[in-house]
């Protein structure tokens, strides 16, 4: 086996992303659905040795060695799902993970289960590693649905992530925190799908050009390098881009004074009284503290220390009761639960349910059928 300095990199790049993994995974003050992030690194971490490994036949010839690359051939069906969920999670403060999304891994499950059983096969030790050999159905079939799973949940991910800058009228109009998490999000997204789109061209070039394109595997490898050292780097600098509880997010700098808090907290629920800017579906921090004549960095700082709220669960609490009043009006029964929806401001109705039953505890048509 011979490891050249190319593969060294790969491997040192593999070595940080585990690294990170296991800070994410373990470290007990990271939110639960930070974990997904760590599922992600771990994926491209293993994803990275087996590319490393794959280069030297004989070791696949042992059966433990074997095992060990199925399994993690396997967490490479991972790699589109924790980023869309990650991506998900960070940019829609009223989503959460749930059994029913079990479907998004079935193809990990799959593969989890069905490699090892190569192991009592004579003859495909080599069967997913070695493109010398002739590919036959199944190998064809794994290649084919890693790449276009991974297309569709890069393709998903980007919507949100413009859909999410197109709602809140541009990157600017978000608090100092809401950039730093969104420029961390576009920069793992779009980092990834560069790398991605690279790595398929040498893939399934890779036998037509093959000189080429090991300069450009090389390249690849550098630029894998130095996007591991972003987030590294990255997660010692802004910790808090691994936990972005509003209400645990530290202000630095104090911008409201004591003796004014209770003046601003006043004048924003005042204004959300008379006002009702919640029913607008499209309200963003930034218009709310325009019309308090405050700057965003203040008002999220109000919402974040004094009500320990998100800018979103506090509009979202405003909403709830809102339909709470129209569930319960028998002047309004005629109106379905979806109509309600956008009356009160969503423009979603599982972000709807989710939030409802966080409020209340019961989903909204228990609600209505308890207030006949």
């Amino acid at each position: 086996m011979n490891i050249d300095f190319f593969d060294l990199i790969r491997f040192f790049t593999s070595f940080q992303l585990t690294l990170v993994c296991v800070v994410i995974l373990f470290y007990k003050s990271i939110r639960k659905h930070q974990k997904t992030l760590g599922l992600f690194l771990f994926s491209q971490a293993a994803y990275i040795i087996i590319g490393i490994f794959s280069r030297f036949d004989n070791y696949f010839k042992n059966e433990d060695i074997r095992y060990i690359f199925y399994i993690l051939y396997s967490f490479t069906y991972l790699i589109g799902p924790s980023l869309y969920f990650y991506i998900k999670c960070v940019i829609d403060k009223d989503f959460n993970i749930q059994l029913k999304h079990i479907t998004h891994v079935l193809l990990f499950i799959l593969f989890l289960v069905v490699n090892p059983l190569f192991l009592h096969i004579p003859g495909t030790e080599l069967l997913l590693f070695n493109k010398n050999i002739n590919p036959g159905f199944y190998t064809l079939a794994a290649i084919a649905l890693f790449h276009v799973q991974i297309l569709g949940y890069l393709i998903f991910s980007v919507f949100i992530v413009e859909k999410y800058i197109h709602i809140n009228k541009g990157i600017n109009s978000l608090t100092e925190a809401g950039k730093n998490r969104l420029n961390w999000v576009r920069f793992l997204l779009y980092s990834f799908l560069l790398l991605w789109i690279i790595e398929s061209i040498i893939y399934f070039t890779y036998t037509y050009y093959y000189i080429f394109l090991c300069h450009i595997k090389i390249i690849l490898a550098f630029l894998q390098f130095i996007v591991a050292n972003i987030i590294v780097f990255q997660g010692l600098k802004k910790p808090q881009i691994f936990n972005d509880d509003p209400a645990k997010l530290k202000y630095y700098k104090n911008i409201i004074k004591e003796e004014d808090k209770e003046t601003y907290l006043n004048k924003l629920l005042q204004f959300m009284k008379d006002e009702t800017p919640y029913l607008d579906p499209q309200i963003s921090l930034s218009d709310v503290a325009s019309k308090l004549d405050i700057s965003t960095n203040l008002l999220s700082q109000l919402l974040n220390t004094i009500l320990k709220k998100s800018f979103y669960d506090f509009i979202n609490s405003y909403r709830i009761e809102a339909a709470k009043e129209l569930l319960s009006s028998k002047s309004e029964r005629q109106k379905t639960i979806l109509e309600i929806i956008y009356e009160v401001g969503f423009s979603s109705k599982s972000v709807f349910n989710n939030a409802f039953k966080k409020h209340t505890g019961i989903t909204p048509t228990e609600f209505r059928k308890r207030n006949k």
